[in-house]
């Protein structure tokens, strides 16, 4: 139930986040050298999980990269941060998404208050929008 949640949260952050009409329909982009990604998200999900455990919140922590100037999917890669919680409440916010040379980032954090939610967030937000 958390996993449809948190995929729900994305979802709209990713809608709420990109301007109306600059999502369409493509040819596929080149997709982003999976082993950097993977370096890069391990970075990301470490960050987030020490800010969670600054914050003492347990949850999800999902970062994804979306390659070229219009989104055809992502690689993504989450991680259990304590454990994970249920059910989640209608008002929580999902996560943050950024816009960044080469794509876009999508990070999100489900387990804790909205803010402290979103806080985490920003911590892998920092690891991934400078270096993509």
């Amino acid at each position: 139930m958390q996993t449809r949640h948190l995929a729900t949260a994305i979802l709209i952050a990713v809608s709420l986040a990109i301007p109306e009409g600059t999502v369409r329909a493509a040819s596929a982009p080149k997709p982003p050298n999976a082993k950097r990604f993977d370096a890069l998200a391990d970075a990301a999900l470490t960050a987030m999980k020490q800010r969670a455990a600054e914050l003492k919140v347990t949850g999800v922590a999902v970062v994804a990269y979306a390659p070229g100037q219009m989104i055809q999917g992502w690689t993504s890669k989450m991680a259990v941060v304590g454990k994970m919680k249920d059910p989640p409440s209608a008002t929580e916010k999902g996560g943050v998404v950024a816009k960044v040379k080469s794509g876009y980032v999508i990070v999100a954090f489900s387990g804790g208050k909205s803010e402290d939610d979103v806080e985490v967030s920003r911590g892998g937000l920092q690891v991934l929008q400078h270096a993509l």
